[in-house]
């Protein structure tokens, strides 16, 4: 039985989380959620959008999406997975059915605008989402979903049309999976630390030559996310 872990404001944290205790992590070696967004370096860098007159500050990376972010973060886990993206919505399902039969899946982004069992579904089209398959049975797909519904059921129609995500602006292909995890490694935290810290530099490098406005990364930050673990950083 897959474990739920639940809190919409870190779905892809959570859903890392769930997919690899499920796929057998120790649960002494594996962080916990909060450790796991800031390896996924989304909370590093501050992303300015002008909508209208209005400038919208995100506290979020500027060039990195989450669905990048969930790579990052299992590389340093020390984590391997098969990726399967794009193809026809039938193959796709098909595909979904038979991984999860096999194990957790991690299916996403998807447009929180398709998931039908959230109250206020209409509202949040274009939201990306990610979520954990547990199977593909009777035109309906079960999964975790970290925003607050474990055991979530959806008909198949409609969980493919949310997870095509065509309405993600991000999502440059439709029907993107995760699943086969295993563990390659056992990185202490001190190295998933340094790792991340480097990839936060090189985004940073990467933003300033593309002429994205950023503002400078606090080391302070991975203090706030990851707790005592990280204090050595700030």
């Amino acid at each position: 039985m897959t474990r739920y872990t639940g809190n919409g404001a870190y779905c892809y944290a959570n859903s890392v989380y769930m997919a690899l205790r499920e796929s057998g992590a120790a649960a002494a070696e594996l962080p916990e959620p909060g450790f796991i967004e800031c390896l996924t370096t989304m909370p590093f860098g501050t992303l300015y959008l002008r909508v209208g007159r209005d400038l919208l500050v995100y506290f979020s990376s500027p060039v990195a999406t989450p669905d990048q972010g969930i790579t990052t973060a299992l590389e340093a886990l020390g984590w391997e997975c098969r990726e399967d993206r794009d193809g026809a919505p039938e193959a796709a399902l098909a595909r979904l059915a038979e991984a999860a039969g096999r194990g957790p899946v991690l299916a996403g982004p998807l447009d929180m605008g398709g998931l039908g069992y959230m109250p206020h579904h209409a509202q949040l089209s274009g939201s990306d989402h990610f979520v954990v398959v547990l199977g593909v049975e009777h035109d309906r797909v079960r999964m975790h979903d970290p925003e607050g519904y474990p055991y979530a059921a959806l008909p198949t129609a409609e969980f493919l049309r949310a997870w095509k995500a065509d309405r993600v602006r991000y999502a440059q292909m439709p029907y993107t999976m995760r699943a086969g995890f295993r563990q390659v490694r056992h990185p202490a935290r001190e190295e998933m630390i340094a790792r991340t810290r480097s990839r936060i530099g090189l985004q940073s490098s990467t933003a300033m030559r593309t002429s994205v406005s950023v503002a400078s990364i606090s080391r302070c930050s991975f203090s706030i996310c990851a707790g005592s673990a990280c204090r050595s950083i700030s």
